[in-house]
């Protein structure tokens, strides 16, 4: 907190060379038995959200208390990929006037969270949020953005586009910094950071769109399907799913333009498997990935 937590655009502070020895022999420890779990994450949402976060979490990383805080997880040298992808998701890109691109203007302390936990295997990251006593919120963030992060669709995708867009709701334009950001920290030169342009191309797409197109609101209702295909009530809900698949895939905006899929539609789901249920979500199942695969087929025709 001495070294992070200072005003917008202010240096970091360093300690003198007393308090600065005094850190690196005796941090981490202090840290483990004088701060609770409670207090040390309070301190920590001001830190990784500060103007000087990348200074801060490296002299963190030296000192070793970011392992303490991190309860354990996280990089553990100076060159890590983490680190890499922090100092690009703090170095805000901008157009070719010099304005800063807005979708890449904020960030928040838990995106910055989310980066240095990436390389946590699976099977211990809940475990990790549980000991840094991370809210409901913030534990499901760090959970979803840390796996398939660089699993992005093609920009000129517009079917597979969509349904990301749908998919992340609320957090698109975070994933999008953070896909960016990792991407960036894998290449070794600007010249092969394909991962980054094309996090730029869906963020240029998207940003072109109208506003119901980013978050649509489904026009297939469950009382509407099935007055007008006469399927059981258990059967409603896939079929719902698969209908809301098919409206954010092929950019519907009116109900008219679903009827006439409906037909083929249900006849699909009700000769398919009960796990074969096409949703929007990403990265998708084979079973939502086929319909992507239709949708692009046809919107090229």
């Amino acid at each position: 907190r001495y070294l992070g937590a200072v005003p917008q655009a202010a240096p970091a502070r360093q300690p003198d060379a007393a308090l600065d020895a005094a850190l690196q022999a005796s941090a981490a420890g202090l840290l483990a038995e004088g701060l609770s779990r409670e207090r040390m994450l309070a301190e920590a949402r001001r830190i990784l959200g500060s103007p000087s976060v990348v200074a801060v979490v490296h002299r963190m990383l030296s000192d070793g208390t970011l392992d303490v805080v991190l309860a354990g997880a996280g990089p553990k040298c100076t060159d890590a990929h983490e680190l890499r992808a922090l100092e690009a998701l703090c170095s805000v890109p901008y157009d070719d006037s010099g304005i800063m691109v807005a979708a890449y203007a904020e960030r928040s302390w838990v995106e910055v969270l989310t980066l240095l936990l990436c390389r946590t295997p699976e099977n211990e990251l809940e475990k990790v949020c549980k000991s840094m006593r991370l809210s409901n919120n913030d534990r499901k963030f760090v959970l979803r953005h840390t796996q398939s992060l660089s699993e992005l669709p093609e920009a000129s995708d517009a079917p597979s586009v969509r349904v990301f867009t749908a998919a992340m709701k609320e957090d698109l334009f975070a994933r999008l910094r953070l896909a960016r950001a990792w991407g960036i920290a894998q290449a070794p030169s600007a010249a092969e950071q394909a991962e980054a342009h094309k996090v730029d191309a869906i963020t240029d797409q998207v940003l072109t769109w109208r506003r119901d197109s980013l978050k649509p609101r489904s026009l297939a209702g469950g009382r509407w399907i099935e007055e007008s295909t006469g399927l059981a009530r258990q059967a409603l809900s896939r079929l719902k799913d698969r209908m809301y698949l098919e409206q954010v895939a092929r950019n519907m905006h009116h109900v008219e333009a679903l009827e006439a899929l409906l037909p083929d539609v249900a006849a699909c789901a009700a000769a398919s498997p009960d796990d074969d249920r096409p949703r929007v979500e990403w990265p998708p199942s084979a079973a939502t990935a086929r319909v992507l695969r239709s949708a692009a087929a046809e919107g090229s025709s």
